[in-house]
């Protein structure tokens, strides 16, 4: 193996692209060959260190250094070495510094931050007779309503109070909250910062078929996913949407596309 197919191999078993048999064959070779095992151990130390300075400064500094500079940065980020050890990582830093350039060139275009900002709006309250209002005491009743108002005039933290006497109310007779408590009490955490609880409610409702929120529960639970940087489930969530042609398909199409699309440079 010559030392450019060596690195593109090194490279490569870094970022996980390699083909499953190709990583079977370089693993095997990896526990052989110990200056292989140095030359992965020390590039994937040089994409951290140079990850650590930020991307700007990354293309900044490989644009502009002479020779002499970018050699005395990159060895500012290398721990104390052996003469032998420092030779091998002045032979691989121009590699290295072209691979991370390569990584953070092909990483995501849109961050969750942006998508959510862009997509996600709070659900109009809108009054629904769902599964489980029928069994509302009167008491029950009047807490709903006031979390309604709450819910209505934007104050979530008092509104998530009083859906969840509702939802305490309920466990405590083993009956089950109506499913607009549920929902609404989801929004609320989730506009309150809690996007676990969120993301723990909107799963209910998202994994009954026979729920009439549940389309609206994956979508939000959605961003809820991403909020919690859990981007593969919320692609995963769009897709439900997608497939099941529900009303909420075409934008989900479209957020799942700039989920998928990474940029280059």
């Amino acid at each position: 193996m010559d030392n450019k197919n060596r690195q593109d191999l090194i490279d490569r078993y870094i970022l996980n692209t390699l083909t499953e048999e190709e990583r079977s064959a370089f693993e095997k070779q990896l526990t052989e060959d110990i200056d292989l095992q140095k030359e992965v151990e020390l590039t994937h130390h040089i994409a951290l260190a140079l990850q650590r300075d930020g991307e700007k400064n990354i293309f900044n500094t490989l644009k502009s250094m002479p020779e002499d500079e970018f050699n005395h940065w990159i060895n500012s980020k290398r721990p104390a070495q052996s003469n032998k050890k420092r030779l091998l990582f002045l032979s691989l830093s121009a590699a290295a510094a072209i691979f991370l350039l390569l990584f953070v060139g092909l990483g995501h275009q849109y961050s969750a931050t942006d998508l959510v900002n862009q997509y996600y709006t709070v659900p109009a309250y809108e009054t629904y007779f769902s599964r489980g209002s029928s069994d509302l005491t009167k008491e029950e009743i009047n807490l709903m309503q006031q979390a309604n108002a709450r819910y209505q005039c934007s104050d979530y933290r008092n509104a998530l109070q009083l859906y969840n006497q509702i939802i305490e109310k309920k466990s405590d007779c083993k009956k089950e909250a109506p499913e607009e408590v549920i929902f609404y009490a989801a929004i609320c955490r989730f506009e309150t910062n809690d996007f676990p609880g969120a993301i723990g409610l909107l799963e209910y409702l998202a994994s009954d078929n026979t729920s009439d929120f549940q389309d609206d529960a994956v979508w939000n639970l959605a961003f809820a996913y991403l909020k919690e940087g859990q981007r593969n489930k919320a692609i995963e969530s769009m897709e439900r949407l997608i497939q099941k042609k529900s009303d909420y398909a075409v934008k989900a199409s479209e957020i799942n596309k700039k989920l998928k699309k990474h940029r280059f440079f």
